[in-house]
């Protein structure tokens, strides 16, 4: 259970010893770490194997801060929980990088399965934030922050799940102009996506909805998803 976390070394070592150190982490027996990134690995390999309700646990058993003294509190996970997104999105953004860079190479088996990870990672640690937010809001330090992360974290998870379907149904990876329309051997056609021209219909289609929307939609978010993505991302 959570009191594993209290002195982790004992875990940690049968989780280098296993093999079972969770991706984008070092990790070696003959290399000392210190207690935080030992319980770092661990919740990384908790994640990582999809153990939301243990993550949720700890949360629930330490939000009243019986633990703090130990190093395990509720900011602790959140600031974990955070950072490993973090890096689960900057793999990500390199893993897609192909998909608009017009080499028009596809994401190999490999690509995907680590994509897949970190995408379902992603989706865990907000589910893990949901959580937190509605049962230990309470507890929380800095509660606005820990809602704009949220909400930052849903965006970009969507963000991926709709990449991974332009992906799937062959509308990514983009094509240049001057090649479209291109068929591959299984009948997809790529797509280009110029910038100034989308720019120019956005920018319209954005001013409509503004004046349509005006008298009855007052919100600090935007109707166009990715408004919102940029500016929570």
């Amino acid at each position: 259970g959570p009191l594993c976390l209290i002195r982790p070394s004992d875990v940690y070592r049968q989780i280098v010893t296993l093999g079972l150190t969770p991706l984008f982490t070092e990790a070696s027996s003959h290399v000392q770490v210190s207690t935080e990134t030992q319980r770092e690995i661990i919740l990384n390999v908790a994640l990582e194997h999809q153990l939301l309700g243990w993550l949720c646990k700890c949360a629930s058993e330490w939000a009243n801060g019986s633990f703090s003294s130990a190093g395990c509190s509720l900011d602790f996970l959140i600031s974990w929980a955070f950072h490993r997104a973090i890096v689960l999105k900057t793999h990500c953004d390199r893993y897609c990088t192909p998909l608009f860079d017009y080499s028009q190479l596809r994401l190999d088996n490999n690509t995907s399965i680590l994509l897949n990870s970190c995408i379902r990672q992603m989706n865990n640690l907000s589910a893990f934030y949901s959580y937190v937010l509605d049962n230990l809001s309470g507890f929380i330090s800095n509660l606005e922050l820990v809602v704009e992360q949220q909400t930052s974290l849903k965006m970009v998870s969507i963000y991926f799940e709709v990449l991974q379907w332009l992906v799937n149904v062959g509308l990514l990876p983009e094509c240049h102009p001057s090649t479209y329309p291109r068929v591959d051997c299984a009948d997809r056609v790529s797509a280009p996506y110029p910038v100034q021209e989308l720019t120019e219909y956005y920018n319209k289609k954005r001013a409509q909805l503004q004046m349509l929307t005006k008298e009855t939609f007052i919100s600090s978010d935007s109707l166009l998803f990715i408004d919102n993505l940029v500016n929570n991302k």
